[in-house]
Order: C-alpha cells, then structure tokens, then sequence
C-alpha cells in the first residue's frame, strides 16, 4: 500500500511515466484497399481496424454483431469504445466523420482514462 501511496504522492506509474501521460496513438484511415473506408488505431499493445464494404448502415445495436465475441485480453467495452470511434472516421458522408481533434479527445477522455492499463505495456518502455 505504501508503494501505490508513493506513486500517486509522486505522481508516477511503476513504469516512470506520469499517471495522466499516455502511450502515443495511432490512427490510420484508408488501410484496406478494397473497402470503401477502413480504420486502425493503434494505442500501445491495443489496435482496432474497422472497414466498410458495402452500404450497410451500422448502428449502436448492430455493433456487437461485428465485434469478434472470441477475441481474448481486451475487454468489450473497449472494444465497442474503439468500434464507435472507427466508424465515425469511416462514415461515407464527410460531415460525419469525426476531426482529428475529436479523436483524440474521444480517446483520451472515453477510452484511456476508464482502462489505462489495457493500453500500456510495460514491456516497451
């Protein structure tokens, strides 16, 4: 307890970063040549890619029915956060695909900071 009690008076993790200091992240558009849009983000050890091939209109309830159910180590609902963001960046209409700005701002504050740990890895450090 006194070493977590430590880390939080320091503000640091195990790993030497800052506590609010995240991996850096990566989104990607355009990444499968044969969809009419597609998606990676990648956040540290975590990446997601999304694509859409045809005119198959995806709502909040449709997203479970294309999320792979057997995919282990990553909780579903990071991977529903990271379907959402992916298919706003693909939308076919350009008004309604998110800005860079709203990615991030979609990612720092919905995604890491409910999960910090599933997008760290101590290992590359």
């Amino acid at each position: 307890m006194h070493f977590i009690q430590g880390g939080i008076a320091q503000d640091l993790r195990t790993n030497g970063r800052k506590r609010l200091t995240y991996r850096p992240f990566v989104v990607e558009t355009a990444v499968i040549a044969q969809a009419n849009g597609s998606a990676r983000v990648k956040i540290g050890i975590t990446e997601a890619i999304v694509s859409v091939k045809l005119n198959y209109l995806i709502t909040e309830d449709k997203q479970r029915e294309i999320i792979d159910t057997n995919y282990e180590g990553v909780e579903s609902e990071i991977l529903n956060a990271l379907l959402s963001l992916a298919i706003q960046c693909v939308s076919s209409t350009p008004e309604d695909r998110s800005t860079m700005y709203r990615v991030v701002q979609t990612l720092e504050s919905e995604i890491m900071t409910l999960y910090p740990s599933d997008f760290s890895d101590s290992a590359s450090d």
